[in-house]
């Protein structure tokens, strides 16, 4: 396995740091964090967090800004997996000290297409992306942080940043306006017609069907329609290997997180 040393064109988005001294305790690493120019200069030897926390205490309602959005493979992928299926954005992977060549445990950072700086729009995004991939859930948490990777196996600087997606309407916006399963109703809304038309690139597949199945759970169809309208009517690019039981996984998914939101939306309209 290749052992990548930081380079001075790595990308530089900030991140917050705290020294490694207390070993892998993360109740040991809750104030003290400073800001860090440069992710590949510490990712190997210093605690870190995708995020910057109001006066350097890490917790969710300190959250400031995020301009990584990191995940943490722990089963389903290889490393070149992960590699092929996000090969079109600017990414570092980073082993775990868990890695072994029989069972593949890394992260892959991504630096976000602009800076994110409320919890609501990092939450949506993070939990977006932890629907579509095999991943740790524990990575959508507002004060998530990382102990030190063993190397950088990867860092390419070439392609796209990832997309942020706006975070979902207001619960009031929900009780407004209706979705179609709670007026019993089954259709394609014209909107996810036009998105099901579009031919998605690797690193941007997983993502769209996610939010497409959320929509069309909305609409009324269940996770195993779901599953055929994607596979049978989805377009996506011939060189992203893209196995059956992701696509299953993703219409769960998306049909779960759109009951969550449904649920939660019924219940502040009592």
């Amino acid at each position: 396995m290749d052992h990548i040393s930081p380079k001075e064109s790595s990308p530089d988005y900030s991140v917050s740091i705290k020294e490694f001294s207390a070993g892998y305790r993360a109740s040991a690493y809750t104030d003290g964090f400073v800001v860090h120019p440069k992710l590949t200069d510490v990712i190997t030897t210093h605690a870190w967090s995708p995020i910057i926390f109001k006066d350097g205490y890490r917790g969710s309602t300190n959250f400031l800004y995020s301009n990584w959005c990191v995940l943490d493979f722990d089963s389903g992928y290889s490393i070149e997996e992960a590699r092929r299926a996000f090969c079109d954005l600017i990414h570092i992977i980073a082993p775990t000290r868990k890695h072994t060549p029989d069972s593949h445990r890394f992260r892959l950072a991504i630096p976000w297409e602009r800076t994110i700086s409320d919890l609501e729009t990092y939450t949506h995004n993070m939990s977006s992306l932890v629907g579509c991939f095999d991943v740790d859930a524990s990575c959508k948490d507002g004060a998530r942080m990382f102990f030190p990777s063993r190397f950088i196996h990867a860092i390419n600087l070439e392609g796209e940043k990832m997309e942020v997606l706006p975070a979902p309407p207001p619960k009031d916006l929900w009780i407004r306006f209706p979705t179609f399963r709670d007026l019993g109703h089954k259709a394609i809304p014209p909107r996810v017609e036009q998105q099901l038309e579009i031919i998605y690139e690797d690193g941007e597949r997983n993502a769209a069907f996610f939010h497409i199945a959320c929509e069309l759970y909305r609409s009324g169809y269940d996770a195993e329609e779901i599953e055929q309208i994607i596979r049978e009517r989805g377009k996506w690019e011939d060189n992203g290997k893209f196995r059956p039981e992701e696509i299953r996984v993703i219409a769960k998914n998306g049909a779960k997180t759109a009951e969550e939101g449904l649920s939660r939306n019924r219940k502040g309209n009592m």
